[in-house]
């Protein structure tokens, strides 16, 4: 094999393995950002306070309240004394994060629907009493039916959809995340390994591990902005305004963590690149300066 079949065969096998590099790397980034984003329960947490859920869930749920309140004779003056009462800020955030909690354990835990129910038919009787109403027995079953359908709107607000398959999947999905992220991970040395090997002799490792980390870069990059740009994350179809507020703050974050993974790999590729160039110029010859004559 001639000098120029032997170089075109070096540059093929390097080129495979800077991009099984690249592509395990790649691999690995979206095992660990996963890992450390939608499958955290403190990261949806911190999601769920910047995204204002609770307070947005609040006034969804107070909506219903006037809507059902409404038929009974509680009009919406009734609830702007009462709703902060029966309905604290601190209950919704309770209640919101047992519930995050229930999704991110697979269990089942139970919300305040229960006391809910309790505050609002005293509630009413009490309005009841003060306006003079006779509160017979069918009064009483009235008054109790109308806080009953309160209360279940106030636990399905609460209750985080689909939560009880959720749970169990992301449970389930941690494991295999993980022990992925590590085989990737020694995928990822052997390939590098593999490349130093190779170019042992001509020391361009460097060049072929630069381009395996440009590739990683680029294409843990390339779908998050095609997403991002796209502005398909608002177009999602979730009714209830907190939940929406909930999800698309929680995904773009994720994106986010995607480019801020694409942008590190970037700059390690970039630094890479600049030691290789440092090196090539130290290994020049240096110039040979010519004698001039002295006038």
């Amino acid at each position: 094999m001639n000098h120029e079949n032997k170089r075109r065969a070096a540059w093929a096998v390097n080129g495979i393995f800077s991009f099984l590099l690249s592509f395990f790397l790649y691999l690995a980034i979206l095992c660990l950002v996963f890992s450390q984003t939608i499958l955290q329960e403190g990261f949806a947490r911190q999601i769920l306070a910047e995204s204002r859920y609770v307070s947005l869930l609040a006034g969804e749920i107070r909506d219903e309240f006037i809507a059902y309140g409404g038929v009974g004779g509680f009009e919406e003056a009734f609830w702007e004394e009462k709703f902060s009462q029966i309905v604290s800020e601190e209950m919704l955030e309770a209640d919101a994060a047992r519930q995050l909690h229930s999704l991110y354990t697979g269990t089942s835990l139970e919300t305040n629907e229960e006391l809910v129910h309790s505050s609002l038919y005293t509630a009413f009787l009490e309005e009841a009493v003060r306006r003079g109403t006779a509160v017979d027995a069918d009064k009483e079953n009235d008054l109790q039916s109308l806080a009953e359908t309160c209360a279940e709107v106030y636990g399905e607000a609460v209750r985080i959809p689909y939560a009880d398959r959720i749970g169990g999947l992301l449970v389930k999905a941690k494991t295999p995340l993980y022990a992925g992220l590590a085989v990737l991970a020694c995928l990822s040395v052997l390939c590098a390994a593999i490349i130093t090997w190779l170019n042992r002799k001509s020391g361009r490792c460097l060049y072929w591990l630069y381009g395996g980390l440009a590739g990683a870069a680029l294409l843990s990059a390339v779908v998050p902005l095609g997403i991002l740009f796209s502005r398909k994350i608002g177009k999602i179809g979730i009714f209830s305004q907190a939940m929406y507020a909930f999800s698309t703050l929680l995904l773009t974050r994720t994106l986010y963590a995607f480019l801020l993974a694409a942008g590190i790999l970037l700059l390690l590729a970039i630094v890479l690149l600049a030691v290789q160039g440092i090196r090539r110029a130290g290994k020049r010859p240096p110039l040979e300066t010519e004698n001039v004559p002295k006038g």
